[in-house]
């Protein structure tokens, strides 16, 4: 199967500083796949770098088999969706006009909404459970229904691709996982490809196809949950003890501390 998005090869340098180091990664259609990694490993920069944000220094990253140095903005915006850790939303806008943004890209020049527009943004805000708060603006709300505001206006878009950088980092459990199965039916029904940084490899098990774990810029292991959540390799990376138990549900990999180390 060809690849949906593909980091072929790339290094990002800032000053002296190499954050991303001959970086490979490739995203089908219908998959999610998870970036993993330790604070500073250069998953955020990979996920710029995918989006179009940051050019890389060597490399290039390519959507549906075109570099993104040939793809017109607004053809690109259709194609490709971003949420960020820390989105940015206009505070003034109503909820509802704030996740109809993400229709801009595919209404003319000067055009207005119709009434396929308005049903998207409809099934967006009810998908991100926001339906409720849909008149309310967006500068009363909290973090963690500013992110699903986000979340609403990227679905908005209708892409093919999707990328977000730790989009429950701000919902408590019940909106993680609605969030999570949501982009994973979205992913395995439409043929969306998900990819998504995450800092809790057990949901990253639990929720994606593969898994990619980068530290220091550079590519430590990829593939499915169980070849890469190992405890020696994760705890080599991380720097602390972990252990990996089996989920007694569904088999996936579960990574706990491994627990303080009794004095001899």
């Amino acid at each position: 199967m060809s690849a949906l998005l593909e980091l072929r090869v790339v290094t990002v340098r800032f000053g002296e500083r190499t954050a991303l180091d001959h970086v490979s990664l490739s995203l089908r259609r219908g998959e999610m796949l998870a970036l993993v990694g330790p604070n500073g490993a250069g998953k955020s920069t990979a996920l710029r770098v995918a989006a179009g944000l940051l050019r890389p220094d060597a490399g290039e990253v390519a959507l549906e088999g075109v570099a993104l140095r040939h793809w017109k903005p607004r053809k690109l915006a259709c194609a490709l969706a971003l949420v960020s850790q820390f989105p940015v939303l206009p505070p003034l806008y109503s909820v509802r006009d704030a996740v109809a943004l993400g229709r801009a890209p595919h209404l003319p020049f000067l055009g207005t909404e119709g009434a396929r527009d308005r049903a998207v943004v409809a099934g967006s805000l009810a998908a991100a459970g926001i339906s409720g708060f849909a008149g309310r603006r967006v500068g009363e709300l909290s973090g963690g229904e500013r992110q699903r505001v986000a979340i609403a206006r990227a679905l908005a878009q209708e892409p093919r691709c999707l990328l977000m950088d730790e989009p429950t980092a701000n919902l408590d459990l019940r909106y993680q996982e609605g969030t999570l199965s949501l982009l994973r039916e979205m992913a395995a029904r439409q043929g969306i490809g998900v990819l998504v940084v995450l800092h809790d490899l057990s949901v990253a098990a639990h929720f994606c196809d593969r898994v990619i774990l980068i530290a220091e810029g550079r590519t430590v292991a990829a593939g499915n949950p169980a070849c890469v959540l190992r405890p020696d390799l994760l705890s080599a990376v991380y720097g602390t003890r972990l252990e990996v138990i089996e989920h007694p549900g569904t088999g996936r990999p579960v990574v706990v501390h491994a627990g303080a180390r009794r004095p001899l």
